[in-house]
């Protein structure tokens, strides 16, 4: 296997976290390699889903298949915090304002709007150990949350392409 690709933000996040704490830590993969029996060698290639059918199919294979197009349907592009962050672990090319998603609907026919929340945490992974810190992210988020269902209310669908930022964002609904 040479590549994988996540579906899931979080798990991609955790998967390339993984494999650069391994890579840039001799005694962790020291440690893994006595725990596991097996030394990594860092050759498999993580994705996430998005990039996978982006650049291993093209935007222009995709148009080209297109018969229905989403004609007036204009989308809100939610990416959340963990699909480009941290860039040095993602390699994320815009990590504060990714586009891959909304050229992949434009290329669908919809119309993705341009706003400032489409890399905002939903608070699904995030753990702190003060509650005090916690309770003050987890606003933070649900004003992520109630700012999507606003959208979402007057007819603005928000895409999003991971499951867990979804049943967090869906919870301010």
């Amino acid at each position: 296997m040479k590549q994988v690709a996540a579906p899931c933000s979080s798990c991609y996040s955790r998967f390339r976290l993984a494999a650069h704490a391994v890579e840039a830590d001799a005694h962790l993969a020291d440690e893994v390699e006595h725990m596991i029996g097996y030394r990594y060698q860092n050759s498999v290639e993580v994705q996430h889903l998005l990039d996978t059918i982006v650049t291993k199919i093209g935007l222009d294979k995709i148009a080209a298949r297109v018969t229905q197009p989403l004609k007036g349907l204009r989308v809100a592009c939610y990416y959340g915090c963990l699909y480009s962050r941290p860039p040095a672990i993602t390699e994320a090319e815009h990590p504060e304002y990714p586009m891959t998603m909304d050229r992949l609907m434009r290329i669908l026919g919809a119309e993705p709007i341009d706003w400032n929340g489409k890399t905002d945490c939903c608070g699904g992974s995030v753990v702190f150990p003060r509650s005090s810190r916690r309770w003050r992210w987890r606003a933070r988020c649900w004003k992520t949350r109630t700012r999507m269902a606003r959208r979402h209310r007057h007819g603005l669908p928000t895409v999003r392409f991971e499951p867990g930022c979804a049943s967090g964002a869906d919870q301010g609904t």
